[in-house]
């Protein structure tokens, strides 16, 4: 009897380590594009000298942040897309060693645009990678629990959105209409009317197939091409909702916002 017991006591432990060890594996093997080579022209005269990644909540870069999320959820291979100052950016986070993590930069030359940045980051990444705003923070997104959902779901694509209340601030973000199984239905970005309360947060997860769908040396967005062409060729995109706050330097009154968020 209690040999029995042992067995299932140490059967029990087994499956428990090795459950944990296959979802550490499935977010550990995800790298993850950082989008950091816009020209920050809305930040100006903040951003005469940096890009907007680099301006400072509570003394860090809002980078900073964000790529201390990624190691604290095990995603720790990183890749920067710069153009903008890139100095500024590689001379502080540089290989990404002081930061726990390993970082891998993609400039750009002539500006690309989101989707043009991940266009030329193709080479950078494996079947499935999570990509995401320099100057966006969701603190407390649970990235496994994300990768989990999309791998469930197995779409092309699954964009992060947020309920988000304020409806006087909802003209800054893309929104979008998911149904009853969380398929994205409708998107667009940044509506003269209101679509929905569910904002593209810039937290997404695409499968390399995306890349088919991207032109090679053009000046293409994620919200305004990517996304719509995907759901124009009627491809399973998904959206995962994060009750998350959110963290966005895109204009003088999100970053006032911000800093009232960050102490």
């Amino acid at each position: 009897m209690y040999t029995k017991i042992l067995g299932l006591f140490y059967y029990i432990i087994c499956n428990k380590i090795f459950y944990s060890l296959k979802i550490y594996m499935e977010v550990v093997m995800v790298k993850a594009i950082i989008l950091a080579a816009g020209l920050s022209s809305r930040m100006k005269p903040l951003t005469d000298n940096c890009p907007k990644p680099m301006l400072l909540l509570n003394g860090k870069p809002i980078m900073e942040y964000v790529i201390n999320h990624l190691r604290k959820h095990g995603i720790v291979e990183i890749i920067i897309t710069t153009h903008y100052f890139p100095h500024v950016i590689e001379d502080y986070f540089g290989d990404g060693s002081e930061f726990g993590v390993r970082i891998e930069y993609s400039h750009e030359k002539v500006l690309r645009n989101t989707a043009g940045s991940l266009k030329l980051a193709e080479s950078l990444v494996g079947e499935e990678f999570l990509v995401c705003g320099g100057h966006f923070f969701l603190p407390s997104l649970n990235l496994g629990d994300l990768i989990r959902f999309h791998k469930k779901q197995g779409g092309i694509a699954t964009i992060v959105f947020k309920n988000l209340n304020e409806s006087n601030l909802l003209g800054f973000f893309g929104q979008g209409i998911l149904d009853k199984d969380k398929r994205l239905i409708a998107f667009q970005e940044k509506p003269k009317y209101k679509l929905s309360h569910y904002v593209h947060t810039t937290y997404q997860i695409f499968k390399r197939d995306i890349f088919k769908f991207i032109p090679p040396k053009k000046f293409v967005s994620i919200p305004k091409f990517l996304i719509p062409r995907l759901l124009n060729q009627n491809l399973d995109v998904y959206g995962y909702c994060s009750d998350s706050e959110l963290i966005n330097l895109s204009n003088f009154e999100l970053y006032a916002r911000a800093l009232k968020k960050i102490k």
